[in-house]
């Protein structure tokens, strides 16, 4: 069999990728059928993540392929031949090209503008092809189901009902994109999706850390102005992502001459943490990560402090999480003025607060560092 395409059949090059696609194609029309049946796991998230990783290669071989078709050539029709037949061969055979081109992409467009990190086979990330953007999400959600319609009419009339899974697999769900995604430390990064929501509990462990900023006793005490936030920050599958907590009550104390003196008391509602990701949000709010629903808050107490120099101290604070009590300093600046402005920054174990164990424990996915900030714009308490 010639490497190149002959004039009456196609090449070994030719027909290897071809059927090495339709076995892909295949696989991930199987999957994709049945990935929105598996629970929200960290094998969820890897099923995700696989199937990211074989829809981009399926996207390469088709690209691949056609740059094929321009070296090697085709095979001519067989003589004979109806004209109105090798027209309609040769639409068709650009239709699958178009579908095994817009498919992939489609899919990368919906991942991209639904913010999940994408990664090949944990060993490099790709770049975004949009901006967060619902209405592009819609879009490419919409195009990529229209793509995989052939599917769905068949599961419909086999399960009436129920929506059908795309090959690159757009439609959200919790436990798996948002879990999913994939980054910087790629290499590293099992594949699985916000994904994603294992990360995110991370965030929101860091942020209720950096919430402890404030004075006690004697020291001056402080109310907290708008513009003040908590927030934290996180891996998952190697991509950082950031959350924040909506609703924290801070009792600030604090008088750089008096540090014996100064106390920060920080109470966090854990039901106002979010990160802009319905999926990932739904999943670090519950019982496995955050269980907000059990536990309402968190809260950080500091009534120790260390002078670093400067305008910078440590508070050496404990944050008390899931029922939860452990040392947690936090690393502050203090800007005196009219309305002082703190801003520090702490970082925490997770699992050191049984956040996301079990499954969610592996922190080649999930690490377990979370990064805590705050920034508190303060104003002396009449």
């Amino acid at each position: 069999m010639p490497i190149k395409n002959a004039a009456d059949r196609w090449g070994f090059v030719s027909l290897g990728i071809h059927w090495l696609t339709v076995v892909l194609v295949l696989c991930l029309a199987g999957v994709g059928l049945l990935m929105d049946e598996l629970p929200n796991s960290p094998t969820k998230v890897q099923v995700y993540a696989l199937h990211k990783s074989f829809g981009l290669t399926v996207l390469a071989l088709t690209v691949l392929r056609l740059l094929w078709r321009l070296v090697a050539g085709v095979p001519q029709p067989v003589p004979g031949t109806p004209r109105w037949q090798v027209v309609v061969a040769s639409l068709t055979h650009g239709a699958l090209y178009v579908v095994l081109l817009a498919m992939p992409l489609s899919g990368w467009l919906y991942n991209s503008a639904a913010g999940y990190p994408l990664q090949w086979f944990t060993l490099f990330n790709l770049p975004g092809l949009s901006e967060r953007d619902p209405d592009v999400r819609r879009f490419a959600h919409e195009a990529h189901e229209t793509l995989f319609l052939g599917a769905r009419r068949h599961r419909h009339a086999a399960c009436p009902g129920r929506a059908q899974a795309p090959l690159f697999r757009p439609r959200p769900h919790p436990g798996a994109h948002a879990a999913a995604g994939e980054g910087s430390r790629s290499r590293r990064v099992r594949a699985g999706p916000w994904s994603r929501c294992g990360g995110r509990m991370m965030r929101l462990l860091c942020l209720l850390l950096l919430s402890m900023a404030g004075v006690s006793a004697n020291a001056a005490e402080y109310t907290v102005q708008p513009g003040s936030t908590l927030g934290f920050s996180a891996t998952y599958q190697g991509e950082a992502f950031e959350g924040r907590f909506a609703d924290f009550t801070p009792a600030i104390s604090f008088d750089p001459e008096d540090l014996a003196g100064s106390r920060f008391e920080v109470h966090i509602e854990l039901a106002s943490a979010g990160t802009d990701n319905d999926e990932r949000d739904e999943l670090l709010l519950g019982e496995g990560f955050f269980d907000s629903g059990t536990v309402a808050q968190a809260v950080y107490l500091a009534d120790a402090f260390r002078a670093l120099g400067g305008d910078r101290y440590v508070a050496d604070g404990v944050l008390t999480l899931r029922g939860i009590s452990r040392q947690v300093p936090l690393a502050f600046t203090w800007t005196a003025g009219a309305e002082p402005v703190l801003e520090g920054e702490a970082r925490l174990s997770r699992l050191a607060f049984k956040v996301g164990e079990g499954e969610w424990a592996d922190t080649d996915l999930l690490p377990d560092e979370v990064v805590v900030t705050t920034r508190l714009v303060l104003a002396p308490r009449e």
